[in-house]
Parts: structure tokens; C-alpha cells; sequence
């Protein structure tokens, strides 16, 4: 029977993710996520922690998080889940040091950490921080191309400019809207630029723009439905699969 850094690593490489693409797509140092996969989980510091990197592997794999971690206790010897409760720390993760208690010290019982709002909020604030990014650049661009006026202006016969913006339909930009019916992570480079890494859940919808080329990286093809330029596109791979696509003003 696989043991469960086994079977995650396995997962991890049937997608075709390197340990620097998972920890890119859930936050957590390849130092951990390495040790997961050897099942040297004394390396983590702290039981809550360790818990919870442990479910966001499952996540981003589109696992059953609750099974894994069930995995994760039977082999480590631990209470059902049940039956046992997990204390807080109280410092942010970066300050975290465990410590010895002493004669008379009492651990404060805190709820479990949500794991799951907390990848939730992690996808709103790329979200926000994308459609920021985005906004800036389409607003430097018109900046760009705002002309000051010359001396030397050229009249345009009224025929030509009733037909120019019919000729000008040609597609100037690459539109992307990328929705998912599942989860699957997705990596968006355009024009040489990063703009996305991370997760998607399921019902989510997002948009990129690009002047010469879009670069698609999907984890789980299957639960991927893109649309370029306003056309949707047939499925680009099955459940599971992990397919790269590279978008030009030639399919726009």
C-alpha cells in the first residue's frame, strides 16, 4: 500500500507539476512540500501546520482532503479525527518555535484553522491584484496611444471613415476568458509577463488580455472551458490532463 507521501507524489507527477509549480500554486516552501513526499513530516513545525499543508496538497490535487488527512492519521499512529482537538499557535507561522511547557502552563483550546477560506481568500486577492494589473496596463496603453495634435492633419473622405471601423475589426489584442466546472490550476503568461499561478475552483471565471501571445498551462484540462476573443473553444484535454496552449492574433 502507498504511503501518503506516495501518493501525492504520484498524483503530483501524473499532472506533470514540478515541486516549484505546486509550491507556486499553493504558497507552501518546496522544503515542505518535499518532506511531505518522503514522509518526513518532523521537518514541519507544528502539528496545525503540517495538517494543513497536507490539505492543500490534497486540494490542489483534487483530492478528498478530509481522506487524506484520515490517511495521514492512521499512518502516523494519531486519534480519529473525532476524537481529538488541536490548540492554535499563538504567533503567525513565520515566529512559530515550539516550546516545552512547564509545571502549571495550560494550552488554550482554539477552532481549527479553515483552510479552505483561507485558499478562497488567497484566489480573490490574485483575482483583484489581476483585474488591477489589468486595468493598469490597458490604461498606460491608451496613454500610449493618445496623439497630440499636428499641424499637418489629413482629412478622411467621409466613405473611408464610415468604413474604417468595420476595417479595423481585425483583432488587435488576444481576449482569454478561461471558465472551470472543477478544480484546476492554471499558470497565464502573456507577452513574456506572468499574470496567473495558482488555483482555480470550480465555477470560477477569469479573463486575460495580450498583444502578441497568450501561454495557457492547465493542471486539469478537463474541467477547462476557454473562450478567445468571444469564440469558445472545444475541450482541451480530458479530466486530469495536463496541457499546455499557445495563443496568437492569428486565433483571435
Amino acid at each position: 500500500m502507498l504511503t501518503l507521501g506516495q501518493r501525492l507524489k504520484i498524483e503530483r507527477e501524473k499532472r506533470g507539476m514540478s515541486v516549484k509549480d505546486l509550491e507556486a500554486a499553493t504558497s507552501i516552501r518546496s522544503l515542505y512540500l518535499e518532506a511531505i513526499e518522503r514522509d518526513d513530516f518532523a521537518v514541519i513545525p507544528g502539528e496545525v501546520y503540517l495538517k494543513g499543508f497536507i490539505r492543500n496538497y490534497a486540494i490542489a490535487m483534487s483530492l478528498d482532503p478530509d481522506e487524506v488527512l484520515e490517511q495521514y492519521r492512521t499512518q502516523a499512529g494519531l486519534a480519529p479525527k473525532a476524537a481529538e482537538v488541536e490548540p492554535l499557535p499563538e504567533q503567525p507561522f513565520a515566529q512559530q518555535r515550539a516550546k516545552p511547557l512547564g509545571a502549571g502552563q495550560v494550552v488554550a483550546v482554539r477552532r481549527r484553522i479553515n483552510w479552505r477560506r483561507v485558499v478562497v481568500l488567497g484566489l480573490v486577492l490574485a483575482l483583484m491584484g489581476g483585474l488591477v494589473y489589468w486595468l493598469l496596463t490597458n490604461i498606460q496603453s491608451a496613454k500610449k496611444n493618445v496623439q497630440t495634435p499636428s499641424q499637418n492633419v489629413v482629412a478622411i473622405p467621409a466613405a473611408t471613415a464610415q468604413s474604417a471601423p468595420l476595417n479595423m475589426r481585425k483583432a488587435q489584442l488576444i481576449q482569454v476568458q478561461l471558465s472551470t466546472t472543477d478544480a484546476c490550476w492554471v499558470d497565464v503568461t502573456a507577452d513574456g509577463k506572468q499574470l496567473y499561478s495558482g488555483m482555480m475552483n470550480a465555477n470560477q471565471k477569469m479573463n486575460w488580455e495580450a498583444k502578441e501571445m497568450l501561454r495557457m498551462k492547465l493542471g486539469n484540462a478537463g474541467a477547462a472551458q476557454v473562450s478567445v476573443n468571444g469564440r469558445l473553444l472545444p475541450p482541451l484535454g480530458k479530466q486530469g490532463e495536463v496541457v499546455e496552449r499557445v495563443f496568437s492574433l492569428a486565433d483571435a
